[in-house]
């Protein structure tokens, strides 16, 4: 995770070519074409963003539930 303000996207980029380098994603002998290390950096970073925005929905449910039931405590 990149320190708040720094470049997500590189950050990114960066991971997308380690795992690469390592092995991780394929055998590529230490070599990769720059086409696969940015279609892995976009998945990885739409993965990351589905988590964020999954997580933002929930809490907002949570809020939602909690203010539903204070209401009705209070009805009744």
């Amino acid at each position: 995770m990149p320190p708040l303000g720094g470049d997500l996207g590189q950050s990114a980029r960066a991971a997308a070519a380690a795992a690469l380098d390592s092995g991780a994603a394929g055998d590529y002998e230490g070599t990769h074409p720059d086409e696969d290390v940015d279609e892995l950096a976009n998945l990885l970073m739409s993965w990351y963003y589905a988590g964020y925005y999954t997580g933002q929905y929930s809490k907002r449910g949570d809020a939602d539930e909690e203010q539903e039931s204070e209401a009705y405590h209070a009805a009744y």
